[in-house]
């Protein structure tokens, strides 16, 4: 199945409906075209809404509430999946079994101070998940979860559509300490295009940073576009 529409813009790519998707091997593949990307160049795509498990906070990455959303996301994700594969979770019609994407999150410093201090950070933690999926199933699974460990916050997580529209985007490889210079090819590649971006930066995590040397990170850098300048 192809997962990518050429157009204008780039790349087209959407939720289960927008593609038909019906099994797990078309979720995989479409997440694989959303997350297309190169360290040479800035690409740019149209995306489609899609679902998300989502967490909100405030402060460091390396800070114990970012730490938890981390914990409570995968926590609520994974019960979701397997309760749902072996039947602990009430099945759906549309159901398919499917790889868990990777976890994503949107940065935003809303004192302005272009991201110099991690202590001002405002995040949104995120996971995506299928279409199928609905507010009542993720409750199952909260409950499930809470069950096996009651100190996590499991109730802080929410299904949400997320809609970024048009992006620019590009693989950073290295240290999270140094997706700067990813970003500033994005801003570089905005400006020489006329295009105005949103203030909130969206990293997704490709591997795995408990597993992989701090050089051989690979992170996707996306800004939504917000406004084009005539």
């Amino acid at each position: 199945m192809d997962t990518e529409l050429d157009l204008s813009a780039g790349y087209y790519c959407g939720m289960n409906e927008n593609l038909n998707i019906t099994r797990g091997i078309e979720f995989e593949h479409y997440i694989s075209a959303a997350n297309k990307a190169s360290e040479k160049e800035v690409v740019r795509f149209i995306l489609a809404p899609r679902l998300v498990l989502s967490f909100l906070g405030n402060g460091s990455p390396e800070a114990a509430e970012y730490q938890e959303a981390v914990r409570a996301l995968y926590g609520v994700a994974y019960t979701l999946k397997m309760g749902l594969k072996f039947s602990k979770i009430a099945p759906v019609e549309e159901y398919f079994d499917y790889k868990m994407p990777p976890l994503e999150t949107t940065w935003w410093d809303e004192t302005n101070s272009n991201f110099a201090n991690k202590d001002n950070f405002s995040w949104e933690a995120m996971i995506q998940v299928p279409s199928f999926i609905t507010s009542d199933l993720v409750r199952q699974s909260q409950k499930l979860a809470t069950l096996k460990n009651p100190n996590i916050g499991y109730q802080k997580v929410v299904l949400k559509e997320l809609d970024e529209s048009e992006v620019l985007q590009i693989l950073h490889v290295g240290s999270y300490d140094t997706v700067a210079t990813s970003i500033a090819k994005i801003q570089s590649y905005a400006i020489d295009n006329n295009l105005i971006l949103i203030d909130s930066e969206h990293e997704i995590y490709l591997n795995n940073p408990q597993r992989t040397n701090p050089d051989k990170l690979k992170t996707i850098i996306r800004f939504s576009i917000t406004e084009y300048i005539k």
